[in-house]
């Protein structure tokens, strides 16, 4: 049986993810990459931009100390961006998914991986 670190570590060895979390709908951190630095403020500040969008438009999210700019949201993912670098998360039923990328790195591959990480929680009944 897989554990939540496993599905981290899959993403991340992917080479289309560089730093990933995935966090309960409570704010509780269930996995993630060892150099992920993100609060619980940072977190309740995501949870609460899946239910108006309007936040993050405001203030974007700060994550490892960057602070990255709202670029779009749509079907219980969001997108952010700091100059080439850039971070896609999903949401399911019980958690979301935080997959970061750097420059170099293609952020349609970042959101791909995130994507399917997202499809196969929901069909695992997360």
């Amino acid at each position: 049986m897989e554990t939540w670190q496993d599905y981290v570590e899959r993403l991340t060895s992917s080479g289309k993810v560089t730093q990933a979390a995935i966090v309960g709908l409570d704010g509780t951190i269930w996995a993630q990459s060892p150099e992920l630095n993100i609060s619980s403020d940072e977190i309740s500040q995501i949870l609460a931009g899946f239910k108006d969008d309007s936040i993050l438009l405001a203030t974007g999210i700060h994550i490892n100390g960057v602070e990255y700019m709202h670029r779009r949201s749509y079907e219980n993912q969001i997108q952010f961006k700091y100059q080439e670098t850039g971070v896609h998360i999903a949401k399911t039923t019980t958690c979301i998914i935080i997959g970061t990328y750097i420059a170099g790195m293609e952020p349609i591959d970042t959101q791909a991986a995130i994507s399917r990480a997202q499809e196969l929680l929901l069909k695992a009944g997360y």
